[in-house]
């Protein structure tokens, strides 16, 4: 009977340790598996080389594009297939390719935020052919300022201009035979004053782009 009452005893005071101990290990999961979360944005890390993004989460599936090293992705989620992790990933920019890269080759990374770092991600998945500076304003009343842009290049006139806005944002405007037909944030407006293209979107944003920064032909007598 002695016996009885030592052992209880003993379970009695072994119950809040148990209890402790077992809250550690919950706590202790908790920190892993928030530690093991995918990160917001990566760095692709392929050495010299140039890292495949595909239509789908495989090997075997069509290339998208190839992104060089250093390039910086947002990453849209990852799941493993294959025996393999994949996630998907576009650059931090309105309109450019989204597809699967495998995270082998994938370093958690900050977001983009210094000019050179947005020169280089405007159009991640394709080989910019010129970044600069063009006149912009995102109010009304402001004056124009100088804001960073890059441009890929289709042909003659034909290109997708992305704009480093003041306020942090991009704004991706596409051109054909050197005229702005669209943009990501609904209709434009444009002129023309000299070699220079005037262009308002909604209320607020006024853009100024020389001929020479798309290509345009000037027109012929």
């Amino acid at each position: 009977m002695q016996a009885n009452l030592v052992s209880k005893s003993r379970a009695s005071s072994l119950g809040p340790i148990v209890a402790l101990t077992a809250a550690s290990l919950l706590f202790a999961q908790s920190v892993s598996s928030q530690s093991d979360r995918p990160a917001d944005f990566y760095r692709i890390d392929v050495g010299y080389s140039s890292l495949n993004i595909r239509d789908e989460p495989s090997t075997s599936a069509g290339v998208l594009v190839r992104l060089k090293t250093g390039t910086v992705v947002r990453n849209l989620g990852c799941r493993v297939l294959e025996e393999r992790e994949w996630c998907a990933v576009e650059p931090p920019v309105r309109g450019g390719v989204r597809g699967w890269a495998a995270s082998d080759f994938l370093r958690p990374a900050a977001p983009p935020s210094t000019a050179t770092d947005v020169g280089r991600n405007l159009l991640a998945g394709a080989r910019l052919s010129a970044t600069g500076q063009i006149a912009c304003a995102i109010a009304p009343e402001a004056p124009l300022a100088a804001c960073d842009f890059g441009i890929v290049r289709g042909g003659t006139g034909n290109a997708v201009v992305v704009v480093q806005l003041p306020n942090g944002e991009k704004r991706t405007i596409r051109f054909d035979q050197g005229v702005p037909t669209s943009s990501d944030a609904g209709l434009i407006v444009i002129g023309r004053s000299g070699d220079v293209t005037r262009i308002a979107i909604g209320a607020s944003e006024r853009y100024e782009v020389p001929d020479s920064v798309v290509g345009r032909e000037r027109a012929r007598d």
